[in-house]
């Protein structure tokens, strides 16, 4: 579905990705772990537009997305959900949800937002409130919420339990899991490995800019290495 060849990014004179190569199957969750300073909120970053390669090539269902901008790679199906959450702190909830569908033309847009304040009460009883003012969980949702409002196809998480309590892991985990288990095929980057190996099919561990693992996500649960240096032996 997405096909990733060579690709290498740079900050100025200094590559921050090597000849990386990954691929992601249709329907599939596929995790991509490491430690910070990887390279793995670049790569999100570069397949949905916000940074543009040194070489190499993306390739999503045949359209190669080099070159395209952040809102024609979101109209394509791909939604990208950020570090960091990254709300729209002085809109409300109802606003930032509908922010997330302006690539969209139908008249659905409301019957969405009202399905996933359904899905998610905690946002629907602050609809009106100023996203800025929700807790670090609330605005994982919503941040959540705002990218699937585009009716993604492929879904780009970047560290979604970054900040969060233990308890609240747990829940945005889980939704991730209902969102796989619906059919979205979801690329994950997340620092807790464990969490991120145990929902998803597929991993690749990311050290300094390069691709030093790859195999189902039972197997690298497994694996002595993958153990020892970033599940805690």
């Amino acid at each position: 579905m997405l096909a990733i060849d060579n690709l290498v990014v740079s900050y100025g004179k200094i590559d921050a990705l090597h000849d990386m190569s990954i691929s992601l199957e249709p329907g599939a969750l596929t995790t991509l772990i490491g430690a910070n300073g990887a390279g793995k909120t670049t790569l999100l970053k570069t397949i949905s537009g916000l940074m543009k390669p040194k070489s190499g090539t993306i390739t999503y269902e045949g359209t190669s997305l080099i070159g395209l901008e952040p809102h024609e790679i979101i109209a394509l199906g791909i939604a990208h959900c950020p570090e960091g959450r990254r709300v729209l702190a002085r809109q409300t909830v109802y606003e930032n949800m509908k922010m997330g569908a302006y690539v969209r033309n139908d008249d659905e847009v409301g019957e969405d937002i009202e399905y996933f304040f359904k899905k998610f009460p905690q946002l629907e009883g602050r609809r009106h409130h100023l996203s800025g003012f929700l807790s670090g969980g609330e605005q994982q949702m919503l941040a959540i919420c705002r990218a699937l409002m585009s009716r993604p196809k492929i879904l780009l998480l970047d560290e979604p339990s970054m900040g969060l309590s233990p308890v609240l892991v747990k829940e945005v985990f889980k939704i991730i899991k209902d969102i796989h288990d619906e059919g979205v095929t979801i690329l994950l980057v997340e620092q807790n490995a464990k969490m991120a190996l145990s929902i998803a099919d597929k991993g690749y561990v990311l050290e300094v800019g390069r691709i030093i693992a790859e195999d189902t996500a039972a197997n690298l649960m497994n694996s002595k290495s993958i153990q020892d240096s970033y599940l805690g032996g």
